[in-house]
């Protein structure tokens, strides 16, 4: 029997709980997706209904993201409760905004895709290692969190460049500032 594979036995006439060792590792994530940190735990609540059951589950898993600024690792834990229904026969109306499970065995239910899309949707779409994340240059790639580059970056977009150049031909002065990353001073370069 896989790790994610619930057994309901066919004598189950009351709810009853289970407890799921979830193995990240073995949920079919790719390398470019959550690392996990460790096994986490599935709690599942079965209530037999006419022609199913009904399963309130709660993962708590801990996950490990890179965080979308700068790239260092950035811990979280997925804690989420669903819930859904595992069924032989179509859903109406009642069951609107629950999952259901169709099953080609009558005691065993595998909630591995579940549980993955679950992962999936529940940790950030854009994670930070912290509020204030300054992220990486974007000349250099030094993370900007472990101080300051030495890289000057000059303020004027390169698209208004020709609009700079047709003031200066006109006679009018321009600023042309630059800033030098090594703590946020500033130098000004005044031409006329």
């Amino acid at each position: 029997m896989d790790s994610l594979t619930l057994y309901i036995p066919p004598s189950a006439k009351d709810s009853f709980e289970r407890i799921i060792e979830v193995d990240g590792q073995k949920l079919g994530f790719s390398s470019s997706e959550p690392y996990f940190r460790g096994n986490g735990k599935l709690l599942v609540n079965i209530a037999p209904i006419k022609d199913g059951y009904v399963l309130t589950c709660h993962l708590t898993i801990p996950v490990e993201l890179d965080c979308s600024r700068c790239l260092e690792p950035v811990n979280i834990s997925v804690d989420e409760s669903f819930r859904f229904v595992l069924s032989r026969v179509l859903l109406g109306e009642e069951a609107e905004g629950e999952w259901a499970l169709f099953s080609t065995n009558e005691y065993e239910f595998d909630l591995a895709p579940l549980v993955r899309e679950l992962i999936l949707v529940s940790h950030p779409s854009k994670p930070l290692c912290r509020f204030d994340c300054r992220g990486l240059c974007t000349e250099c790639g030094r993370n900007l969190n472990r101080g300051p580059c030495r890289c000057k970056v000059e303020t004027i977009d390169p698209r208004w460049r020709a609009l700079a150049a047709l003031a200066e031909t006109s006679g009018a002065s321009t600023k042309d500032k630059e800033i030098e990353r090594d703590g946020g001073s500033k130098t000004t370069n005044v031409q006329e």
